[in-house]
């Protein structure tokens, strides 16, 4: 849980699956701004993915999930994504399709999902 800087209350929930032993981890990733997934247009956007960015990066410290995964629907938190990406120390964007990788994908998981894979791994697929 976390507060915006005008004060609203945030929450950034980490979804993770139960795998087998020997099996791909995954955690989908979702935020939330007074439970208003879509972009609200109150503004403090740099500040809030700041802070989501930040406890993704304390999940992945504790936890080491071999996937990741977050949507955006709306083309502006789509590059905000896209960027966050690229800044994730021990993960890299899935190059091959993310189908025909054995792991139990989230519900509703389609071409607005973004997928990140630790990189120690990202050779066996």
């Amino acid at each position: 849980m976390f507060k915006t800087a005008d004060g609203r209350p945030g929450i950034v929930k980490f979804d993770a699956d139960n795998p087998a032993p020997g099996d791909y981890s995954l955690v989908d990733v979702e935020f939330s701004i007074q439970d208003e997934f879509g972009v609200t247009g109150r503004g403090d956007a740099s500040g809030i993915f700041a802070t989501v960015h930040s406890a993704i990066k304390d999940y992945i410290a504790k936890n080491q999930p071999d996937f990741i995964t977050f949507s955006a629907e709306e083309p502006s938190r789509q590059k905000l994504y896209s960027r966050m990406v690229t800044r994730m120390p021990g993960y890299q964007g899935v190059q091959t399709d993310p189908w025909a990788i054995p792991v139990q994908l989230p519900e509703g998981f389609d071409e607005d999902t973004f997928m990140l894979v630790k990189s120690s791994i990202a050779g066996e697929l």
